[in-house]
């Protein structure tokens, strides 16, 4: 099962600078990995450090379906913080990402 954004914020506050830290590692390790064939060149994002891949879909046909986020990395850090942005976009739909303010998310956990 996955964590929610809201279980992220509520242990965040509880924890100090490096037990902050140690909590994202954590929830790197817990996420999903791409296997080998699944970290395609086109599903790259450019611009990070370490190898990132990220895919989304939509569940279903709507006009405003509910889009299904994947990503892995090389790097175990940026693993929990992909797992910050999939437990905060996780289970909306494309309009409802579009206005959430995900720059706030990583003001409140002070990333």
């Amino acid at each position: 099962m996955q964590i929610t954004i809201e279980e992220i914020f509520e242990e965040f506050e509880e924890l100090d600078p490096r037990d902050q830290s140690q909590f994202l590692l954590e929830l790197g390790y817990d996420l999903a990995r791409f296997a080998p064939e699944e970290q395609d060149e086109s599903d790259l994002v450019h611009g990070c450090q370490s190898q990132v891949w990220m895919t989304a879909r939509a569940a279903d046909n709507d006009s405003d379906p509910v889009i299904e986020f994947r990503a892995d990395s090389d790097s175990e850090i940026v693993r929990g913080l992909i797992s910050v942005l999939l437990a905060a976009y996780s289970g909306r739909t494309a309009s409802e990402i579009l206005r959430l303010p995900i720059g706030d998310v990583f003001t409140r956990l002070r990333l």
